[in-house]
């Protein structure tokens, strides 16, 4: 995929691209010889129809995901039916939604903070492969001591759409050393 843009002198700027194409593309621009360098086409298209979520409502209880605020990373879900969770156990909640998401991109199903901190419920399982179309749950643990209750309409965790990278893998008989070598588990702090 090509792409044509011009690098302008205007002043102590060298270059007015616009902030959507920066977020989109991850330019790596050598801005002294006005080049640009690499674009991340896995993200940039022309056809604006890959930058859209689309969602199918599977229930009529169900509710489109909506972002809590202009600056908010993830969409809330919604529970479509009454969910009790056992103390120390786990259930999946129903959204009622099947969903395609962008291109180059996959959804991953976060926890909700408020839900986290005060009953204590974490989200397991919460990778959405970019060519499933089932029914999108969520699998939450509750790690209290108390019996939680979501009831039909309750956000329950929050959907996060984020880049896909998928490098070849290649074998090796040696990895580069680094100075924090084999240390992991707190050995840095």
């Amino acid at each position: 995929m090509e792409a044509e843009f011009e690098l302008l002198s205007i002043g102590r700027y060298d270059a007015i691209l616009g902030l959507p194409w920066f977020a989109q593309a991850q330019p790596n621009i050598d801005w002294k010889e006005k080049r640009l360098l690499s674009v991340d086409t896995q993200l940039y298209a022309t056809d604006t129809q890959c930058f859209t979520l689309d969602v199918k409502l599977l229930s009529p209880f169900a509710r489109l995901p909506t972002r809590s605020s202009p600056q908010a990373v993830g969409y809330d879900l919604h529970a479509t039916e009454d969910v009790r969770i056992k103390p120390h156990s786990q259930e999946a909640v129903p959204t009622g939604l099947a969903i395609k998401l962008p291109e180059g991109t996959y959804g991953r199903v976060a926890p909700r903070s408020g839900l986290a901190l005060r009953q204590a419920v974490d989200v397991h399982a919460g990778v959405i492969d970019p060519d499933y179309r089932g029914e999108v749950c969520g699998v939450l643990y509750n790690h209290g001591d108390k019996e939680v209750q979501l009831s039909r309409g309750d956000r329950f965790a929050q959907l996060i759409v984020e880049k896909v990278a998928t490098p070849m893998v290649r074998e090796v008989k040696e990895l580069d050393e680094t100075k924090r070598g084999t240390g992991g588990f707190g050995s840095t702090g």
